[in-house]
């Protein structure tokens, strides 16, 4: 429906990450969506982010493959200027967001844009797929008549929705480890009885584990890499 009705073509990866997602919320409303609810559902999960990344700002000047770029963000509400390197503004503005605004290390694994519209105000939309340093894939996108706004965008979106699916899983850790250190299940047997089916950043179960003395480094890893249980 989002080609044939809009134009817009994604990309088969992110097809297989939106369909569920649309799934879900069709399923939940009990009927057929038309073309336009499908566009807002898009809209809304992809697009309009803005938490905890919200762009203000962006400049990006380089040749010969050297690029710098000065960027204000608003970050959980705070306003933040950034400044970063790279081989182009894509990459000098990634690596302004890990130094400088706090974004977990990550990596552009693909790129898409297209057109859609045509004219001299052609709104363009890009598609970037991130993967972080546990290998993590997600995808973002971005709407501007500025091509490279764009992709600027896509990649805040894409943290964006990172931060989102992050706060979920610590949500599921943070309640699988209530149930694991009830009095008579003892923080040695943590591994028994967490159950959470996606990866977890180290640091977070970190900070959630300290406190209770009783788990090992094994019960950690365990937490975080549930394929290593």
């Amino acid at each position: 429906l989002l080609e044939s009705e809009f134009g817009i073509e994604l990309p088969k990866d992110m097809q297989r990450e939106f369909g569920p997602l649309a799934n879900d919320i069709v399923d939940k409303l009990g009927r057929e969506v038309t073309a336009a609810e499908l566009k807002g559902m898009f809209w809304k999960e992809y697009i309009e982010r803005e938490t905890p990344f919200a762009l203000h700002h962006f400049h990006a000047d380089g040749v010969d493959g050297v690029f710098t770029c000065r960027s204000s963000l608003v970050i959980n509400g705070q306003e933040r200027g950034i400044a970063g390197k790279g081989n182009g503004p894509i990459a000098a503005f990634a690596h302004a967001l890990i130094k400088d605004a706090g974004a977990p290390a990550f990596e552009v694994a693909t790129y898409r844009e297209q057109s859609l519209s045509s004219g001299t105000e052609a709104s363009a939309l890009a598609f970037i797929q991130i993967k972080t340093a546990a290998g993590k894939t997600v995808w973002g996108a971005g709407v501007d008549t500025n091509i490279e706004l764009a992709s600027i965008k896509a990649i805040v979106s894409a943290l964006n929705r990172q931060a989102g699916i992050l706060g979920r899983d610590l949500g599921g850790v943070r309640g699988a480890l209530a149930a694991a250190l009830e009095p008579d299940r003892p923080a040695a047997r943590l591994t028994q009885h967490v159950a959470v089916g996606v990866d977890v950043d180290h640091g977070a179960v970190d900070a959630l584990v300290e406190p209770h003395l009783e788990a090992t480094t094994a019960d950690k890893i365990a937490i975080a890499n549930p394929k290593w249980r």
